[in-house]
């Protein structure tokens, strides 16, 4: 499950239109995620039991049921960086001694399980996919 933030993603669903977002229905855990608590090879990630994300009046809960691994996912995970001038700013973005957000992913596609009390757009059951936004 992801906590996507109203203001920070792109979700659309059958009806389309921007996200708002609270909270209206029971959540069920252990969540699974693929996290890292150190940066290097692949073998840094791994997947373990995570605690429901707590998301705010203005979020949205949803339950994924597919995910992508993108080029980002790999440069934050490695903290390489495209241009040296990246590089340099990588660590105070991305964390100077370990991730600052330790679990990967930042689009996916899934049912929304539970709303803020300020979201109007979307309801529990509905189909959607976000972009979860760069939280970092």
């Amino acid at each position: 499950m992801v906590a996507a933030r109203g203001a920070g993603g792109i979700f659309a669903n059958a009806r389309g239109g921007p996200c708002a977002g609270a909270i209206s229905a029971p959540l069920r855990s252990p969540v699974k995620a693929a996290v890292y608590t150190r940066f290097g090879p692949p073998e840094v990630v791994s997947i373990r039991d995570v605690p429901d994300p707590a998301p705010s009046d203005t979020d949205v809960l949803i339950r994924v049921h597919a995910t992508t691994v993108t080029t980002a996912d790999w440069r934050m995970r490695a903290r390489v960086m495209p241009a040296p001038i990246f590089t340099l700013i990588a660590p105070l973005v991305l964390g100077i001694f370990g991730p600052r957000r330790p679990v990967l992913g930042t689009e996916c596609a899934g049912i929304v399980e539970a709303v803020g009390a300020k979201v109007t757009t979307f309801t529990p059951g509905d189909r959607v996919v976000a972009a979860v936004g760069a939280r970092l």
